[in-house]
């Protein structure tokens, strides 16, 4: 699977490839306090 954020929806890109059969995900994400609203999906390869 490939964790992917948008700004927009129009653009998509990949934060990390998780392929662990068994576990948790934890995605560290630093945004400013300017930053609008992100939308994410998991994308399976």
């Amino acid at each position: 699977m490939v964790l992917q954020f948008s700004e927009n929806l129009d653009k998509w890109t990949d934060m990390q490839t998780y392929t662990k059969e068994s576990g948790q995900l934890w995605i560290n994400i630093n945004r400013g306090a300017d930053a609008g609203r992100l939308f994410f999906r998991v994308r399976a390869e």
